[in-house]
C-alpha cells in the first residue's frame, strides 16, 4: 500500500505541475491575444474616427472636429476616446497619457499601443491624424483592462476546477490500479516471505501477473523447491549420521560383551573340560551303579551343551576373516534336516526341501553355512513346540536389495519358513541383534541368529526376514555364487 500510496502521490503532483505550467502559459497567450484584439479594434476605430475628424477639421474647423471627438466617447460607454497633441505641454487638457518616447513613432505615421497605469492597467492606443497645417495630432483611445482581468480569473478558475476534477480522476484510477497491480501482489509476495521466515516451505504463490513482480513470485517458489529439497537434504544426512553413531555405538558395545564373550569362554573351557572327563570315568567304571552312569550321562550332556554355548560365543566373539571356500547349498540343507531330524520328530514338525534346479555352489564353507542354516532352523523349532510345518527351499534368483556383495547380480537364496508363533515388526527389527532373545529363561542364549547373520555378511551376503504375528515366519538367506 506504501508504493501504491507514493505512485499515486507522485502522479498527482506531476499532474498539479503540469497543468500549473499550461494554465500559466494560456493566461498569458490569452492576455496577449485578448490585449492584440483590444488594441486591432481601437486601431480600427481610431482610423476611422481619424479620417472623420481629418475631414470636419478641414471643412468645419477644429471646434467641430473635437465636438465629433466629444460625441464619438458618449458613443463608446467602454473606451475613453480623446484627442491629443503629441507635441503640445504635459499640462495641456490635450497632453497625451503616454510619454514623448512612446509617441515617437507617430511622427512616421504608425499607431502607437501602450499599456499603462497599475493595478489591472489602462491600454491606449494612439492614431495619428494630419490637421491643417500639416499638424500632427492623434486619437487617443483609452480601454481599461479591468473586464480582461475579469475574464483571466474566470478562465483560470474553470481551468482550475477541471484540472482538479481531472486530478481526483487520475489519482482514483492510479490508487485502483496501484493497490490492484502492486499493493496486493507486494502484499503476497511480503507474507509469502514471511512464510518462509518461519520454515513455511510448501506455500507457493502463485501471481496471475506477467511483469516483474510475477517473475520474483516464481523466483520465490523456486527458491522454497531449492530450500526443501536442501532442508530434506540435512534431514536424511543428520539421520544417518545419528544412525552411523548408534552404529559406531553397538559396534563398541558389541567389541566389549564379544571381549568378555571371549574371556568367559576362555575361562569356562577348562572347567568343563575337567567335569566331562570325570563324567566320562564314571560311566566308564565298572563298579559304578546305574543311577550313577545314568547321572553321568546327564552331566555329559550338559556339558556338551554348554560347549556348543561357549563356541557359539567364540564365534561371536571372533569373527574370522572369510575363507575362500564353496559349498553345494543343497547338500548342505540335506545335511543340515538329517542334523535335526530327531528334534522334528520328537516336536512333530513336518519338513520337506524343494532343492530348486541347476547348480547352487555358493562362495561359503561347508561348515559355515551348515552353521548358519542350523542356527535359523533351530530358531524355527523353538517358535513351534506344538509342532507345525518347516519347508527349506534352496533357489537361484536376484538379489532384491543391492549393495553388498551381490550388488543385484544372481545370487543363491536358501529360505526356512515355519508356521509359528512368528514376530511383530519391533521383535522382527531386533532378531539379529545379539543378546535379544523371546524364549524364556534358560531356553535360549539369543546369539544364534546373530551369529548366521555375521557369518553370511563375512561373506558378502545378507538375510532378510518376513513374519507376522500368528502366521509364522520365514527366513531368506542371500548368498553369493561361488
Amino acid at each position: 500500500m506504501k508504493v501504491a500510496r507514493k505512485l499515486t502521490l507522485a502522479l498527482v503532483v506531476g499532474i498539479l505541475l503540469v497543468h500549473a505550467a499550461s494554465l500559466a502559459i494560456r493566461i498569458q497567450r490569452e492576455q496577449s491575444l485578448f490585449q492584440e484584439d483590444i488594441a486591432r479594434d481601437s486601431r480600427v476605430l481610431g482610423r476611422a474616427l481619424g479620417h472623420a475628424v481629418e475631414q470636419v477639421w478641414a471643412t468645419r474647423g477644429e471646434a467641430e472636429a473635437l465636438r465629433l471627438v466629444e460625441h464619438a466617447t458618449t458613443r463608446e460607454s467602454h473606451v475613453d476616446i480623446r484627442w491629443i497633441w503629441p507635441a503640445g505641454p504635459r499640462d495641456d487638457e490635450h497632453a497625451a497619457a503616454a510619454s514623448p518616447e512612446q509617441l515617437q513613432p507617430l511622427r512616421l505615421g504608425h499607431s502607437v499601443v501602450a499599456r499603462l497605469g497599475e493595478g489591472h492597467g489602462v491600454l491606449y492606443t494612439y492614431v495619428p491624424v494630419r490637421v491643417a497645417d500639416d499638424r500632427l495630432g492623434a486619437v487617443e483611445i483609452a480601454d481599461p483592462l479591468a473586464d480582461e482581468s475579469g475574464y483571466m480569473m474566470q478562465s483560470a478558475l474553470n481551468t482550475s476546477l477541471w484540472t482538479l476534477v481531472l486530478v481526483g480522476l487520475c489519482a482514483a484510477i492510479a490508487w485502483v490500479l496501484g493497490f490492484r497491480l502492486i499493493g496486493q501482489p507486494v502484499s503476497r509476495l511480503v507474507e509469502q516471505a514471511r512464510a518462509i521466515g518461519r520454515g513455511e516451505l510448501d506455500r507457493r504463490l502463485a501471481l496471475p501477473t506477467r511483469d516483474e513482480l510475477g517473475e520474483l513470485a516464481c523466483e520465490m517458489d523456486r527458491m522454497c523447491d531449492g530450500l526443501q529439497a536442501a532442508r530434506e537434504r540435512v534431514t536424511k544426512e543428520t539421520q544417518s549420521r545419528i544412525a552411523a553413531i548408534e552404529q559406531l555405538r553397538h559396534a563398541d558395545r558389541l567389541s566389549t560383551v564379544g571381549t568378555l564373550a571371549s574371556g568367559v569362554a576362555h575361562e569356562l573351557g577348562t572347567p568343563l573340560n575337567v567335569i566331562d572327563g570325570h563324567a566320562q570315568l564314571i560311566r566308564e567304571d565298572g563298579d559304578a551303579g546305574d543311577m550313577a552312569k545314568d547321572n553321568a550321562l546327564i552331566i555329559t550332556r550338559q556339558c556338551k551343551a554348554m560347549s556348543r554355548i561357549i563356541r557359539q560365543l567364540l564365534d561371536f566373539a571372533r569373527r574370522g576373516a572369510r575363507r575362500e571356500e564353496t559349498a553345494d547349498a543343497r547338500a548342505v540343507a540335506e545335511e543340515t534336516l538329517l542334523l535335526v531330524h530327531p528334534l522334528l520328530r520328537k516336536q512333530g514338525i513336518e519338513a520337506n526341501l524343494d532343492e530348486g534346479n541347476g547348480e547352487m555352489i555358493v562362495g561359503m564353507a561347508f561348515a559355515q553355512l551348515q552353521q548358519v542354516l542350523t542356527n535359523v532352523v533351530v530358531n524355527a523349532l523353538h517358535a513351534m513346540p506344538d509342532g507345525g510345518e518347516l519347508a527349506l527351499r534352496v533357489s537361484r534368483c536376484r538379489s532384491p536389495r543391492g549393495g553388498n556383495a551381490s550388488d543385484g547380480d544372481d545370487c543363491i537364496a536358501v529360505s526356512i519358513a515355519d508356521t509359528g508363533a512368528g514376530m511383530d515388526a519391533e521383535t522382527a527389527a531386533r532378531a539379529f541383534e545379539p543378546f535379544f532373545t523371546t524364549k524364556d529363561v534358560g531356553q535360549g542364549t539369543g546369539l544364534g541368529l546373530s551369529v548366521a547373520h555375521g557369518i553370511v555378511e563375512d561373506h558378502g551376503g545378507f538375510i532378510d526376514v518376513a513374519s507376522e504375528a500368528g502366521r509364522g515366519t520365514t527366513f531368506t538367506i542371500y548368498l553369493p555364487p561361488g
